[in-house]
């Protein structure tokens, strides 16, 4: 299993992570307290739970933060997710 760490909103701690192929996938993923990533030829996202409980989503090209979200529920960060999968892969 991979792992991220230093995810903002968190303590650094290394977090396991899960590859994702759509967006309803991070659903599972958060509740067990683990992360989603993704990586194609265009980029990557990471999405994960931050120490208060928020849904962060960021998106990334060329080592570079694109965009960042915060949300409180589910629904809205699975609509990131798929609006972003295309676009990096």
């Amino acid at each position: 299993m991979a792992t991220l760490e230093r995810l903002k909103g968190t303590d650094g701690r290394q977090i396991n992570c899960l590859f994702i192929q759509i967006g309803s996938e991070i659903e599972v993923i958060l509740r067990n307290s683990l992360a989603a990533t993704s990586a194609g030829d265009n980029g990557a996202l990471n999405v994960w739970k931050d120490d208060d409980g928020f849904i962060r989503c960021e998106s990334m090209r060329y080592c570079r933060s694109i965009e960042e979200k915060i949300f409180k529920t589910i629904q809205p960060a699975i609509k990131w997710v798929d609006k972003w999968l295309p676009q990096i892969n």
